[in-house]
Parts: C-alpha cells; structure tokens; sequence
C-alpha cells in the first residue's frame, strides 16, 4: 500500500484546491489519501510574512484523515533528502522513500507521495468533481442567522458579489502578490449582470463589510451578508454558493463558492487578472463557461 499526504497551506479556498486535487491522484494511483494541516501549528515560523489562517476543511464531510504532526513532518522532510532516499531506495524500505509532488512534476509519480503546491485550477480534480462536490457539504446544521438568508438567497434572483480587501490591502507583500480589483471591475460586472438577467438581487460577500457598504452603492437592490460566531467563514461559503449567479473576486474562497453552486445555467464574473501578471485564463485558473472582463 502506498500513501498520499496532502501537505495543506492556506485559507480555506486554498485547503479545498488542496484537498481535491489530492483526491484525484489518489483516485488515478490507489494511493491512501492523508491530510497533513501540521502548517498550522507552526505558521508564524514557516510562513511568518503570510495572513494567519486555521485549517477549516473539518467543517465539511471530508473522508480523508488528518495525520499526526510528526509522522507527516518526517515523511516531508524524507522528501527533501535525496541522499538519505537513495539509501533507503537500496536497503528496500518502501515506507520510508516518499517524493514530493508539485505542479511542476505533476506526472511524475512513484513510491509514497506529499503533495505541496496550490493547484489552483478545475483540471487537478475534474475527474472527481461530483465527489468532491459531496465532500464539501456542511458536517453540522446551519445556524438560524445562516437559515435566514439561505431563505431569502433562493427567493430571489440572486447574485453573489466578493469583495477581498483585509489582508490584500492591509499586508504589503500579500498586495503587492494579489493586488486589489478595482471599483470599476464591479461596475463592469454589474452592467453585463444587469443585461442578461431579470430582476437581479445582489448580495454582497466580503471581509470589509463597512467598506463595501460605503462604495458599492451602485448596487440595488442590495444585501450585505454577514454571519455571526466561529463559522462565519464557511456558512458565508455555503451562502454564497446558493446564489443563482456570481461576480467573484481574484479569491479562491469565492471561486468555490461560484464552482459549488448547483445552478446549471449561472453566470459567473471572474476578473482576467488573477493577480499580477497572471491571467486568469491563460492560467487555467477560471474553467470553461466562466466570463472574464
């Protein structure tokens, strides 16, 4: 039996890519699939520039187990020794050889696996799309402030819009790796929104929801969603995905609330500038369907 540890960073939309993409593989090579979230014991060592972040996926129905903290930190640092590896390979200790699998050696797979990138594109996992569309379903019932605007979101025609800032503004070299999308993006979105669709109702998503109140007031008629406690995170994530239609940010969080919405006809607004430099088309980032302005 071969292994598979999912070495996890990140917010939480970046855990999801993570996790689906480990899934696939695991899936293509029959190797068992393991979380390592040790990262966020230790962040503010590894990563001490990088926005603080807790590791969520065990707010969803997810089927693979987290690994202890220390077994997963030997079997990465097994990845990095190629000498103690090559010796290993002679002496025959298959536990023991692991490789480390990125974007860059995709397809290059063989003994036990860490896999340790950001994989943030629909190809990684679009073969277990309908599987990991199970998996990230809520392990715990909404509370009664989430069921409140679940109710209203599907009375309506509604688009969900994100709004990123914090961190992307507040954090020099996370801005100057994200940059900020601009006013003049929404209000691009919101003209296309209102050309194609009837009566729509937006809703606005974001982690400055004073700001957002104070500069999207082009929007009407308008909702700004906020949810209250510990989940705050992925009820507002669910919430978002029960939109008809989307205006999402340069965010992983907000693409899986677009990717996760069941809607077979929505419309989803992505900008073309990722961050930047980098083309959300080109890139792979944004599937097929999508529209980028």
């Amino acid at each position: 039996m071969a292994y598979l540890i999912a070495r996890l960073q990140g917010g939480l939309g970046n855990q999801m890519f993570q996790y689906a993409a480990a899934m696939q593989v695991s899936k293509q090579s029959g190797y068992r699939f393991f979380i390592d979230s040790s990262y966020y014991l230790d962040q503010e060592r590894i990563a001490p520039n990088n926005t603080v972040r807790e590791y969520r996926l065990d707010a969803f129905n997810i089927s693979a187990k987290n690994i202890p903290k220390y077994p997963a930190i030997i079997a990465y640092s097994l990845t990095k020794k190629r000498r103690i590896n090559y010796w290993l390979r002679a002496v025959k200790i298959p536990l023991l050889h692991w490789q480390l699998l990125t974007e860059n050696n995709y397809m290059s797979r063989a003994h036990n696996l860490v896999m340790y990138d950001y994989w943030n594109s629909e190809q990684y996992f679009s073969e277990v799309a309908s599987e990991i569309k199970k998996e990230f379903t809520l392990r715990y019932p909404l509370s009664s402030e989430a069921i409140g605007w679940e109710r209203i979101i599907q009375e309506t025609n509604s688009v969900s819009i994100h709004v990123r800032r914090t961190d992307y503004v507040n954090n020099p070299i996370t801005n100057q790796y994200h940059g900020v999308l601009p006013l003049s993006y929404y209000r691009k979105g919101l003209e296309i929104i209102k050309q194609k669709l009837n009566h729509p109702e937006f809703f606005v998503f974001s982690d400055d929801i004073a700001w957002s109140k104070d500069h999207l007031d082009f929007l009407s008629p308008v909702n700004f969603v906020k949810i209250n406690g510990k989940n705050q995170d992925v009820e507002e994530l669910y919430l978002l995905s029960q939109c008809q239609h989307h205006i999402i940010a340069n965010s992983t969080y907000s693409w899986w609330g677009a990717w996760l919405s069941n809607n077979p006809d929505k419309m989803v607004i992505a900008p073309r500038v990722w961050r930047p430099g980098v083309d959300a088309k080109t890139a792979g980032i944004v599937p097929d369907g999508w529209l980028v302005i």
